[in-house]
């Protein structure tokens, strides 16, 4: 029996930008149109990391009489696009106020759809090629009529999470690097701004445990792993290095890693480190064997989950195997893998456990 589970940074993922909380998707936004503004509003829809509601008109006009942004609506723009496109993309709404209701709720309050918002589309259009430095291709600009009043309508614009970040407003007098947290958005300050760029040229690895087990007496089982590293990034990844820095609970062997080359392991009691030299290089898209370990456990004959492992026979299983994954170039990432989620029994490879990503301590 064997399955596969995956730790997946979250920055390598690429997916659809979602619309709301529940997850209600842009292609959607776009069929239903001002419908789907209204269930906003009926369902008290609150700004988010990746949604953002602007009124077009009001006391400081993001678009003049016809259409065409002004000033001031430039830099709202700018600042939004650069914002969304630093962090982790999202949807900017024209058309829709949002203020706090009676409970003091920050959320969609009511719909402004506003003249010429066709001629809005248009001059965004054009305008969002030259408000980010460098730009965003994959930025799409939408609009929509009001049911009420077709001459007046909204106007959406949907920004992906770019990989050529950091991306700088070139609004006049707005010159900046901007970046979402939660509802609100900030100017980056100088370290975040060094952090982006690093990553620009900085190589990027998933690490992939796979697992197999074979019984050894009724109800007892060795448990493998083999940890594989893939560099999904677009920069060669040099003198990777795997460390398991909390192993107390379980008795893992950790055999010496001839056989994947150019690899050295240190080990004790409490942790075991895997590093390579100078010939170990991970290409974009290689994906290589970087360690193995494995530990003799009972099994539970009802669940297929692990109950105890030696040396800690009867004793509650409660193992996590933590890891810090670090490269050349790269910032150190952390994660930990769960055993308590695996059921242990015969059956074919399987998507198991995503363990989330967080940040290293160093």
């Amino acid at each position: 029996m064997n399955w596969i589970s995956k730790w997946i940074p979250q920055a390598s993922i690429k997916t659809q930008p979602r619309f709301w909380a529940f997850e209600m998707e842009i292609d959607d936004i776009l069929a239903r149109g001002e419908v789907a503004l209204h269930d906003a509003i009926k369902n008290r829809i609150q700004e988010s990391l990746q949604l953002d509601f602007k009124e077009a008109l009001g006391q400081q006009p993001v678009f003049d009489a016809d259409g065409i942004a002004t000033k001031h609506g430039r830099g709202v723009i700018a600042k939004a696009l650069s914002a969304f496109s630093n962090s982790a993309g999202g949807i900017l709404v024209f058309g829709v106020q949002c203020r706090k209701d009676d409970e003091k709720i920050d959320c969609a309050s009511s719909l402004l759809p506003f003249s010429n918002y066709e001629q809005a589309h248009s001059d965004l259009n054009s305008q969002v090629g030259n408000l980010l430095q460098p730009k965003n291709s994959g930025i799409q600009v939408h609009s929509f009529a009001s049911m009420d009043n077709p001459s007046k309508g909204y106007v959406v614009v949907v920004v992906p999470r770019s990989d050529r970040r950091p991306h700088r407003s070139e609004a006049s007098g707005q010159k900046g690097y901007f970046k979402r947290s939660g509802a609100s958005t900030f100017e980056m300050e100088h370290y975040d701004i060094e952090d982006a760029f690093r990553r620009t040229a900085s190589p990027e690895l998933e690490l992939e445990i796979r697992f197999t087990s074979r019984m050894l007496t009724l109800g007892r089982q060795i448990i493998e792993m083999e940890f594989w590293l893939t560099n999904v990034g677009d920069v060669s990844a040099e003198f990777p290095m795997l460390h398991f820095p909390e192993l107390q609970r379980i008795r893992y062997d950790w055999p010496a890693p001839y056989q994947f080359g150019n690899i050295t392991m240190e080990n004790n009691e409490k942790s075991a480190k895997y590093y390579s030299d100078a010939d170990f290089v991970l290409h974009p898209l290689d994906s290589r064997k970087f360690a193995y370990t494995r530990f003799n456990a009972l099994i539970d004959r009802y669940t297929s989950k692990v109950v105890s492992a030696e040396p800690n026979k009867g004793i509650p299983f409660e193992e996590e195997l933590c890891f810090e994954l670090k490269a050349k170039g790269m910032r150190g990432l952390s994660g930990a893998f769960d055993f308590t989620s695996v059921e242990f029994k015969d059956k074919p490879w399987e998507n198991g456990t995503i363990v989330k990503q967080t940040r290293s301590p160093n």
